[in-house]
């Protein structure tokens, strides 16, 4: 595990009117977005065109906005709303008794099935196969 604490209390943290705070820990450069008590981790740029997502803003079903063609990112598990393929690494936080903390282990997204085709999972380990060979959830 590879918690890094962000702060002692969410009140620390800088986030600006929209809700949203970039910053940079160990190297990667990271979105951090708040919603009432809960915090969200997320990459910090959007995997279509680059753009830094702390520009965008926060919908009302937890999706991240990108402000440059508000492509809408999940950010339960970090996929593209519209079905295309991009997605963005999603990172845990964790509330502790002495702050907040992020965990760099990404979730992976969850399998997801576009117009009859089934789009890779990846979670934890046992990977299985299908006959085209892509990687799907264990049973």
């Amino acid at each position: 595990m590879s918690l890094y604490k962000l702060a002692d209390r969410l009140q620390e943290i800088r986030f600006s009117k929209n809700g949203l705070c970039s910053m940079e820990l160990e190297g990667r450069k990271i979105t951090l977005a708040r919603k009432g008590d809960r915090l969200f981790a997320f990459a910090g740029t959007c995997p279509h065109a680059g753009h830094d997502l702390a520009d965008g803003y926060l919908d009302s079903k937890n999706c991240i906005v990108c402000p440059l063609h508000n492509y809408r990112f999940s950010l339960s598990n970090g996929l593209l709303t519209s079905g295309e393929g991009y997605h963005i690494k999603i990172y845990k936080t964790r509330r502790r008794a002495d702050g907040w903390y992020v965990d760099f282990i990404e979730q992976r997204p969850y399998c997801k099935v576009v117009q009859g085709m089934l789009c890779k999972r990846i979670q934890g380990g046992g990977h299985q196969y299908d006959s085209l060979g892509i990687s799907k959830a264990p049973s």
